[in-house]
């Protein structure tokens, strides 16, 4: 005697109760298994803090302001030393091919050299980086709003849609999983070095991090919020992987 083979509707049904049953199964392998991290952004995620008032002046002494690349996203290099070494220069070419890696997303992001120091950049420095703003602010300035940054909370996720999350990464609202506010980010605070003077070579460390506040990358949301701090010696491909994430997930600039 020949067993039964199960029927075609046995199998059919036993296909879709895998089918349905295998996002829960999924959901327990990632959870005890994998176990993911909630942020995959590679910056460090800051306390959100305003930064669009900061105000000095530029490469040809006259006025101007954070505010007015408002609407854009900002990469903003620190430097006490006019960027007049190999370490510096490096960084402003780093970022630059990560500016340009965005294609047709180019123009939404600017990049910005915010100087604590008396001196300028070289010519020829400045003439590899066309559109490159240098803004010249007084150390107690900079010490002022980039001094009191704080690293945010691990607990906490940063929104991205409408512009009043707190981080980047990509979290609050349409998540791109780098944990902070994308869209119109409601970014977040940034380091800074505190009570140092024009002169002063070694920079700072920020509040409750290690890493410096001169010397470092900060990126800014479009409505003029610190959202993310890099180190001097930054991965330009793991930060060229959060730009990208931020812009996809950005409604505003």
């Amino acid at each position: 005697m020949q067993p039964r083979r199960p029927s075609r509707g046995r199998l059919k049904a036993l296909a879709v109760l895998l089918v349905c049953a295998a996002p829960v199964i999924a959901s327990y392998l990632m959870y005890y298994v994998v176990q993911p991290s909630g942020r995959t952004n590679y910056g460090e995620l800051l306390v959100q803090q305003s930064v669009d008032t900061l105000a000095g002046t530029d490469a040809q002494g006259q006025p101007v302001s954070l505010s007015q690349w408002q609407g854009r996203w900002l990469m903003v290099l620190a430097s006490a030393q006019a960027c007049r070494d190999d370490a510096c220069a490096k960084r402003l070419y780093l970022s630059r091919q990560v500016r340009t890696t965005a294609g047709k997303d180019m123009d939404r992001v600017e990049r910005v050299l915010l100087l604590t120091g008396p001196d300028d950049p070289s010519p020829a420095l400045l003439a590899q980086h066309p559109g490159l703003h240098v803004v010249r602010v007084s150390p107690a300035r900079f010490d002022g709003l980039f001094g009191q940054a704080r690293p945010a909370p691990a607990e906490e996720d940063h929104g991205a849609g409408t512009g009043t999350g707190t981080g980047t990464g990509t979290g609050t609202g349409t998540g791109t999983g780098t944990g902070a506010g994308a869209g119109a980010g409601a970014g977040a605070g940034a380091g800074a070095g505190a009570g140092r003077d024009a002169s002063a070579a070694a920079p700072a460390t920020t509040a409750g991090s290690p890493m410096p506040a001169l010397d470092a990358l900060y990126m800014v949301d479009p409505l003029g919020h610190l959202m993310m701090r890099y180190p001097p010696d930054f991965d330009p491909n793991r930060l060229k992987k959060d730009l990208a994430k931020l812009l996809r997930a950005s409604r505003v600039g």
